[in-house]
């Protein structure tokens, strides 16, 4: 049985998106895009942050510039910690405006902090934690997370107080974590 032109042209066709898609999933597996998403409960928190408030517009040049002021504090060692942001669900933000702490989580030794920044301590007996160690191409959003981590909470018996924290690695792995009322 000899195949038609047209039947070959199919073929080609269909070898050559079945062949794409695999090398699409293959990618896309590779990258940690089928990395498995756990919350987990922690207890007796206690994080001490240096940064800057931020609350308007999300695209902003004064938002970067503050992210772009803690990450160089952090690349130069200037501050010993993590770069990190507080996320605050306020009410009263429109779409497009957001409320945010962007700072450095200290880590244990002691750092001289330069003038204009503030230090806060966030406490709280409980948190939900979510680790992302995917590449940031299929990594997903921090507000599919905090649904997550939310949805977990209130199964489990337990309320969120109205902010997050996203712990930026310098790996490019990042930490969500919401704390419990």
């Amino acid at each position: 049985m000899e195949l038609t032109t047209k039947i070959k042209k199919y073929l080609y066709w269909t070898v050559s998106i079945v062949s794409c898609f695999v090398i699409v999933l293959s990618i896309y597996y590779s990258l940690g895009g089928f990395d498995e998403i756990s919350v987990v409960k922690s207890g007796n928190n206690i994080y001490n942050i240096a940064g800057k408030d931020y609350q308007g517009r999300i695209k902003n040049d004064s938002l970067n510039m503050i992210f772009l002021e803690m990450r160089d504090l952090v690349l130069n060692k200037r501050i010993n910690g993590e770069l990190c942001v507080i996320n605050y669900r306020d009410a009263d933000l429109t779409n497009g405006e957001a409320h945010q702490f962007i700072g450095i989580l200290l880590g244990d030794e002691i750092s001289e902090i330069p003038s204009g920044i503030k230090v806060r301590a966030f406490r709280s007996e409980i948190t939900f934690k979510v680790g992302l160690g995917m590449h940031p191409l299929v990594m997903p959003s921090a507000e599919k997370i905090e649904k997550k981590i939310s949805q977990y909470a209130k199964e489990n018996g337990f309320e969120l107080q109205n902010y997050s924290m996203e712990i930026l690695y310098p790996d490019n792995s990042i930490m969500v974590e919401m704390f419990a009322k």
